[in-house]
């Protein structure tokens, strides 16, 4: 213990001591001192003077340079004919023992473009003195290409009794500040013209607010428990970031009393808030809370905020009792646009935040949607989500009369994939599909508004991503539905059952496992349909019942044993001109057709194939009395007045169809050609030739 104390008492002891010569060194020879400190402690700047003066006592000093000249990085900083400095050391505070008590500065100009990378590391060792006296004349303050000429005095107590005024020239402008103190009130009138005013204010020297350029008039009076303030405002854009805001004016009028405020603002060209509801503002807590705020695009852009339209925000909360302000709020009305639907009306809610973070919930029974053609639909949408940055993720559900879908959105303008929706909905009827289709997607709508008709309880999926402007965006929908009907012209109409559609950027997809086709049924279905070719590729499998195809055929009341079949089907149809080409592969069971009264030909299991619906070819196995006989089909108009033959050669012995007569016997087997023809609203016909040589006959 007595260690540590003697240890701490040198240490106390030496630093006096190096104190105390640095003290005496600054009092008889300031100059050297300084060039001294510029050589070794300041290696990238540059300090010159022609003179300087040095009065005053050891703890209080004052220095007056004369053309002085203060270089930075081969960059001048400060360059003036006169610099009055006033010096006050403190010592019981050693980390802000020198500070600045007097500043006059005469025909110079103060540099900032060149003080970007300046160090300023030495700003905890100096302060403002709370006594504290500024003159200027002739002083130039230069940024780009910008100059300031400030002129005029201030001097007091900081807070207390600070009275003066400054004059500002700029751009063949006249601006001015004046300050004064009368029984502890301060008096104040300010007529700013547009400038970068903040940017002469340490305190915002890092932020981008520095760059606002505005103009103000304003008249105000602050007492220690009461202050009222008067005036104008106008301000031309800003862009920082992903922060825009756009340019303003209007009035003002703050009034507070025992640290409770109020901030009117009023005939604004973009109003902030409702005039009739003033700003409340609590001095000692840092808070303030505006009753009704409105924003939108006329009045500031941010990342993911430039989707918002018009925003209007009742009982708006925000804190800055933190390093990071606390927020909140309530929705009364919200308008987005260009949110995969081209605008969202009418949206309310509640949010809270801490900086640039936050999250927030949707409770809106009267919203509406409106897509790329102009047309609305009425909406409720409930949901949750959350901004932070750029980015905005939100996770709803939407009501629709019987409708529901559920959908994720996701927005990160610094993403791969800056807009991503996925959705789920269920009891979807057609008009709000294509409504929700986007307008890359108009053909595809435009194809299901004309050829799909989607009945009761359909569920549909979407997955909707975009990469970047010149690419276009991922898209699938899956739309499961109990019934539906799809109609290629007004002679082809398909019926389908439990079918799902699959729809992307390219093509739409059709997979039902039954349904009907005009009048034939089928087991399974696929179809293609290509936006860009118009083309449909389908295939189908068909088990098709003899009284189908009786009914298909119109053969009403003819007595043709007609079989069951299966068939295949491929094709493909060409929207824009119509054209069907296809193949049906049938394959029949036994089955029979009638000759004559009192036989029939038997056929066994046949294979038929049609080609475009218009010809027919097939080879079938039959029996006819005891022959065993092979049938060729040929037929054509099959979908109009369809025209069948059914040929083949036979031997037949003529006396079992030709009875002996008085007039006429015949004898013998002969080779026969027959041809069974079969068309439509016509009775069967079946021909017979043959050229009789190897038949007998016995005239009598």
């Amino acid at each position: 213990m007595k260690k540590l104390f003697f240890l701490s008492t040198i240490t106390v002891g030496i630093l006096s001591w190096i104190f105390f010569l640095f003290l005496s060194i600054f009092a008889f020879s300031s100059s050297s001192l300084i060039k001294t400190i510029d050589h070794y402690f300041l290696p990238s700047y540059s300090i010159d003077f022609s003179k300087l003066e040095s009065t005053g006592n050891a703890l209080n000093r004052n220095l007056k340079f004369f053309n002085l000249n203060i270089i930075h990085n081969q960059k001048t900083l400060i360059q003036s004919a006169e610099l009055d400095i006033g010096l006050s050391f403190k010592p019981q505070k050693f980390f802000s023992f020198l500070n600045i008590n007097n500043i006059a500065i005469r025909d110079g100009y103060f540099d900032h473009s060149n003080i970007q990378s300046a160090d300023s590391s030495s700003s905890s060792f100096l302060n403002f003195d709370e006594q504290i006296s500024l003159s200027f004349k002739d002083f130039e303050y230069r940024k780009d290409d910008s100059i300031l000429e400030i002129n005029g005095d201030l001097s007091g107590e900081l807070l207390k009794s600070f009275s003066g005024q400054l004059s500002f020239l700029h751009d063949n402008k006249f601006s001015t500040i004046a300050v004064d103190t009368v029984d502890e009130s301060y008096r104040f009138s300010i007529n700013l013209h547009s400038f970068k005013w903040l940017s002469l204010i340490p305190a915002f020297s890092s932020s981008p607010v520095k760059d606002l350029a505005f103009q103000m008039n304003a008249l105000g009076e602050l007492q220690h428990d009461q202050s009222i303030i008067r005036g104008s405002f106008n301000s031309n854009g800003l862009f920082f970031s992903s922060l825009s805001i756009k340019p303003n004016k209007g009035s003002f009028y703050f009034q507070s009393r025992k640290n409770i405020g109020t901030l009117q603002l009023s005939e604004f060209l973009h109003p902030l808030i409702d005039e009739e509801y003033p700003i409340r503002i609590n001095l000692q807590k840092k808070s303030l809370q505006v009753p009704r705020l409105f924003v939108s695009s006329q009045i500031i852009e941010s990342g993911a905020f430039n989707k918002i339209k018009n925003l209007i925000i009742e009982n708006f909360f925000i804190s800055f009792d933190s390093i990071i302000p606390k927020y909140s709020g309530f929705i009364k009305d919200l308008d987005l646009n260009d949110l995969y639907f081209d605008e969202i009306i009418n949206l309310s809610g509640n949010f809270s935040g801490q900086g640039n973070y936050m999250k927030f919930l949707v409770n809106s029974d009267s919203s509406r949607l409106k897509n790329h053609k102009k047309d609305y639909i009425p909406v409720s949408i409930l949901g949750a989500g959350s901004v932070s940055g750029q980015a905005f993720d939100l996770n709803a559900r939407i009501l629709n009369k019987s409708s529901q879908i559920d959908l994720a959105l996701q927005i990160d303008s610094g993403s791969i994939n800056p807009l991503s929706l996925e959705l789920k909905g269920y009891d979807i009827n057609k008009d709000l599909i294509t409504f929700s289709l986007q307008k890359s997607l108009n053909r595809v709508g435009s194809y299901i508004d004309r050829s799909i008709d989607l009945f009761e309880k359909n569920s549909i999926y979407l997955n909707y991503s975009t990469n970047s402007p010149s690419q276009t965006p991922n898209f699938k929908v899956k739309i499961f539905s109990n019934e539906s009907r799809f109609t290629v012209n007004e002679d082809l109409i398909i019926d389908f059952s439990e079918p799902i559609v699959e729809v992307d950027s390219e093509n739409l997809y059709v997979f039902s496992p039954s349904g009907k086709s005009n009048n034939f049924s089928f087991d399974a279905a696929y179809g293609l349909f290509n936006y860009k070719t118009e083309k449909i590729n389908f295939y189908s499998l068909h088990d098709m019942k003899s009284i189908d195809l009786q009914s298909a055929l119109d053969l009403g009341e003819e007595s043709i044993n007609l079989p069951n079949m299966q068939a295949e089907h491929k094709g493909e149809i060409q929207l824009s001109s119509l054209i069907l080409n296809n193949a049906i592969s049938l394959k029949t069971k036994n089955f029979s057709m009638p000759v004559t009264d009192s036989h029939k030909i038997n056929f066994d299991n046949a294979s038929i194939f049609i080609v475009d619906l218009d010809k027919a070819y097939g080879l079938l196995s039959a029996s006819f009395m005891k022959d065993e006989l092979s049938f060729l089909l040929s037929g054509k108009g099959l979908t109009e007045t369809y025209d069948l033959t059914f040929s083949t050669n036979i031997n037949l012995d003529v006396e079992e169809f030709i009875t002996d007569s008085i007039y006429l016997q015949v004898s013998g087997n002969d080779l026969f050609k027959i041809d069974l023809n079969i068309k439509k609203n016509s009775p069967s016909v079946l021909k017979i030739y043959s050229d009789l040589k190897q038949l007998n006959s016995i005239r009598l």
